[in-house]
């Protein structure tokens, strides 16, 4: 079984992530 905070850290990690990008993208427009 996964450990609930391992799985949580991962999430923050990959929505952190998928922000950063966001912001990335939005500045060359």
């Amino acid at each position: 079984a996964l450990d609930p905070k391992a799985l949580l850290e991962l999430f923050t990690v990959y929505y952190n992530w998928q922000e950063d990008k966001a912001k990335k993208i939005s500045e060359k427009q």
